[in-house]
């Protein structure tokens, strides 16, 4: 899905009645940039001017490789719980709630 199609969604759910809407993320994917997350913040963003009415949450888990995949050396990013941080501070003053999982967990799993 692109963000247009999200737009429309969101839109349609409020029409429909609904009250509340949760989106996934990701932070820490291997190649992930700072405008990644910009991205993140824009679109979030932007659900929340399209359709107002919505209860907006984003849960957030961080990126944690797993044995047996072209990932499993990588470790988890440390960039990671800064990019957790700057999601929950930019969303939470637009009254977006932010769900992320801990960072020193995912550390732990990895």
């Amino acid at each position: 899905l692109d963000q247009e199609e999200i737009e429309v969604a969101a839109v349609n759910a409020q029409a429909g009645g609904l009250k509340a809407l949760k989106l996934y993320g990701m932070v820490g994917v291997p190649g992930e940039t700072e405008q990644d997350v910009d991205a993140t913040i824009a679109m979030m963003l932007s659900l929340k001017k399209a359709a107002p009415k919505l209860k907006l949450t984003l849960g957030c888990s961080t990126f944690v490789p797993k044995s047996h995949t072209p990932f499993q050396w990588y470790g988890v990013d440390k960039a990671a719980d800064k990019r957790l941080k700057r999601l929950e501070k930019e969303l939470r003053k637009a009254g977006i709630q932010f769900r992320p999982e801990s960072y020193k967990w995912s550390v732990v799993q990895a």
